[in-house]
């Protein structure tokens, strides 16, 4: 089965080492596709054929958990060290994320059912031209300031990505969405924006999770429950994505969920995992560092943008930038136009985002086996164990664990 899917996700190969996310039918954006058909919403992309895999007759609840970096391959690695009876609960299938393969974009796109290209969140720093300053989109802030503060300067949550999210067309079916976050990013700007629509319930901990979503699931409706749980992205990015503190969280989550959730489900509730990309280990002696005394920045009108494992340049020369990049560092990345990219469907499908050509400047940098490339904004960057962005296998294939309750 999942052989079946990985071979069609596969042939969609920008080269021997990176590849296309698969937005026609196997993408995060597919997944949250079928979610909502499922409960009669119009879709603008084709639904993961989950339905073809298991019956699902009779849903009317679905909880969706999003393990931040629990990639496929990262998942199949600590499948081979420790037993994951959760994986034989229900089916176990395969996916892929969207580009850049980072959570900013990705749970924009769980958050929209739309690809990066709509939606226009294209990664974690972006050069938000309508503000004139490099943003860190986690934190709506001009890199190197306080958390939120550009919407202290006009940037206005509902309407920034000039799109409504899947709580919002859900409540408009008679829905019940809701987004299930920790209290520390429950009031954030980003929560605010990718959950408009939707009841926000914050938790402390994984079972105050559990123990929230297990309230909600007792309630007689149709209900959409999205969840989200980020530490193993933490740990993989401090202490490395094949180190024992990565595993043995993503180990520990599962095994809670399953004892907590699967164990109790009624059958007419779907339990979705899934992730928003995987995470590769990096080292640093594989770093290119720079700053701005660095010559690249006589290519460039402004630092670069994106993160580490892939970059947007915006560059009054970009034909002189790239041919710099492929001599430089011939075999740390792949340069490519921007308008290529966008061409041969890097970014997805559908309506293009009034600010999305803004956002990906005029040259793509994407990085193969485990280089990285670093910018020194404000001098407290660091190096990190693992890292994720990049097309590479690692990063782009994500699992879709998709349970139906037993119990009457």
């Amino acid at each position: 089965m999942n052989e079946d899917i990985l071979e069609e996700i596969l042939k969609k190969r920008i080269d021997d080492e990176l590849f296309l996310p698969h937005y026609e039918r196997f993408s995060i954006v597919n997944l949250v596709a079928f979610l909502l058909k499922h409960f009669g919403v119009e879709t603008h992309h084709p639904p993961y054929p989950l339905g073809d895999f298991m019956d699902l007759n009779g849903v009317k609840k679905i909880v969706l958990v999003i393990l931040d970096a629990m990639g496929y391959r990262n998942l199949e690695k600590l499948q081979e060290r420790r037993t994951l009876r959760i994986l034989e609960r229900g089916k176990f299938l395969i996916g892929t994320s969207v580009f850049p393969t980072t959570t900013a974009t990705a749970l924009t796109s769980f958050c929209t059912a739309l690809t990066p290209q709509e939606h226009g969140m294209m990664g974690y720093i972006l050069f938000l031209k309508e503000f004139g300053t490099l943003t860190n989109m986690i934190e709506f802030s001009p890199i190197g300031f306080p958390r939120d503060s550009l919407l202290e300067r006009g940037l206005n949550i509902h309407h920034f990505l000039e799109r409504e999210t899947i709580f919002q067309k859900l409540r408009k079916e008679g829905v019940k969405p809701v987004a299930v976050t920790a209290n520390i990013f429950r009031n954030t700007g980003l929560s605010k924006m990718h959950h408009e629509g939707a009841l926000v319930k914050g938790y402390h901990s994984i079972s105050d999770m559990v123990t929230i979503i297990k309230k909600i699931l007792r309630e007689d409706e149709r209900t959409f429950v999205f969840a989200y749980w980020g530490l193993a992205d933490t740990l993989g990015h401090r202490l490395g994505a094949d180190g024992a503190a990565y595993q043995t969280e993503l180990y520990w989550i599962l095994r809670i969920l399953e004892g907590e959730l699967v164990n109790i489900l009624p059958k007419d509730t779907l339990l979705i995992i899934s992730s928003d990309h995987g995470q590769v280990k990096t080292s640093w002696k594989e770093e290119v560092w720079w700053d701005r005394r660095h010559e690249i920045n006589s290519f460039l009108e402004v630092p670069p943008s994106g993160e580490q494992r892939m970059m947007y340049f915006h560059s009054h020369n970009p034909e002189e930038l790239k041919k710099y990049l492929e001599s430089h560092h011939p075999e740390k990345g792949l340069y490519i136009f921007s308008k290529e990219a966008f061409e041969i469907g890097l970014f997805g499908k559908g309506e293009i985002h009034p600010r999305f050509f803004d956002r990906i400047g005029d040259l793509v940098l994407i990085t193969r086996k485990d280089f990285s490339f670093n910018y020194k904004y404000t001098g407290k960057e660091e190096s990190l164990k693992g890292r994720h962005g990049s097309l590479t296998e690692i990063e782009l294939l994500i699992p879709i664990i998709a349970i139906r309750g037993l119990r009457d």
